[in-house]
């Protein structure tokens, strides 16, 4: 039997189009090709061509074709500039990660008195959590645990701001009240709305023996005594941020050799345990209580206690200060 090319044309055509029953309405109508783009079941674009009526079958199968190959290619094309742009941010985000460890104490203040020992692990690839321990002179020395709002980048620079204010704060005769009232207005200033951060500031003594501290809306520190007591350090006020004229009060502990202070974020508490809800302050207590010394292994201990309650990824940065007294 010969082959009707023709019939066969138009039968490929209203196969592949759909449209050849269209052929029939009128003599004017015009045969054109269109073709759905599918990658995967998703339809990302569409091939359309005007068919010329000299158009044969292997016109009409090469357009089939093309249109069958383009959108992997399409596909390929985008993969690989997404996967470029995804490295080059994760080399951005290893740089900047670095960058933000170097802003963490280097070295820290020692003393036969006492010793500190920090630790942080942001649950990114770099957090809003800060902590520093920053001598001032004449036996005093600063330190400070802040949690800023929000997690990543936005956070990050939030934290370095803040960082630079402190150091420039941190004077021979600066006030904890009043350099907590600084950062308040200077964060106020320089943020959007809802953005704030929670911190514990605190002064060290040596010449008196005493604890001077401002606890901003963060979690309470837990001074652990030597013979088995416990103090929650709370006096403060808001976090710093929420409102420009934010006036902080500080109280005043004594410590005494033997005594182990415990500073931490709230993301220390907050790991996800399941049903069982965050832990509690107290939980750590027994923990930093047990642990030999020096100040190192005991914050490693505590750190250890932490994530060993986590269930998935970190939600949350943890950052956990400890200093003994001796």
């Amino acid at each position: 039997m010969p082959l009707n090319r023709k019939f066969l044309r138009q039968s490929v055509v209203a196969g592949l189009t759909g449209l050849g029953a269209f052929r029939w309405l009128s003599p004017k109508v015009r045969w054109w090709f269109i073709g759905a783009l599918v990658v995967y079941g998703f339809a990302i674009g569409s091939v359309v061509d005007r068919l010329p009526e000299t158009a044969d079958t292997v016109q009409v199968i090469l357009l089939t074709m093309i249109a069958a190959a383009l959108p992997l290619t399409l596909y390929d094309l985008i993969l690989s500039y997404l996967l470029l742009e995804r490295r080059e941010r994760e080399g951005d985000l290893a740089v900047a990660a670095r960058i933000q460890r170097d802003l963490f104490p280097q070295s820290l203040p020692e003393s036969p008195r006492w010793e500190w020992a920090g630790f942080n692990r942001p649950a990114r690839s770099i957090g809003g959590d800060y902590w520093d321990v920053i001598p001032v002179g004449e036996g005093r020395t600063l330190f400070l645990v802040a949690d800023i709002s929000g997690k990543g980048i936005p956070a990050a620079l939030l934290m370095s701001g803040l960082r630079a204010q402190l150091r420039l704060l941190a004077t021979e005769d600066c006030d904890v009240a009043d350099v907590a009232s600084q950062l308040n207005r200077g964060f106020f200033a320089e943020t959007a709305a809802m953005e704030y951060a929670t911190m514990f500031l605190g002064m060290l003594d040596d010449r008196s023996g005493e604890i001077t501290y401002v606890n901003a809306g963060h979690p309470e520190a837990l001074l652990l005594r030597a013979g088995g007591d416990v103090e929650s350090l709370s006096d403060g006020g808001v976090p710093v941020g929420m409102m420009s004229g934010t006036v902080y009060d500080s109280g005043t502990v004594r410590w005494s050799p033997g005594d182990r202070l415990i500073v931490f974020s709230d993301g220390a508490l907050d790991v996800a345990v399941g049903a069982r809800g965050p832990l509690e302050p107290e939980e750590l207590i027994p923990v930093a209580r047990e642990a030999p010394g020096p100040a190192a292994a005991v914050g490693n201990r505590i750190t250890e206690f932490i994530r060993s309650h986590e269930r998935g990824e970190p939600e949350d940065d943890i950052t956990v200060l400890v200093c003994l007294f001796r």
